[in-house]
């Protein structure tokens, strides 16, 4: 007969470097218009006026951002 084995704690580290949507929009103006312009051309699709199910339509608010929702990203620098 076994004994249930179940986890009892877990520990968690991130990376210290945060890097905000305002750093690449600072760094990497160039690939953010890129970005915006492919959105706004994607919008303007008469092919995509509707969404045809769940996931587009919540993905919906998120689609003229560049950065999808994102807000901050960890980086890991291996040295």
């Amino acid at each position: 007969m076994h004994n249930p084995v179940g986890i009892r704690s877990l520990a968690v580290s991130f990376p210290s470097i945060i890097r905000t949507n305002n750093y690449y929009t600072e760094n990497y103006p160039e690939l953010i218009a890129q970005a915006e312009q492919k959105n706004l051309a994607r919008l303007m699709s008469p092919a995509k006026a509707t969404p045809s199910n769940e996931f587009e339509l919540e993905m919906m608010p998120y689609l003229s951002d560049p950065f999808r929702g994102t807000v901050e990203r960890r980086v890991l620098i291996h040295t």
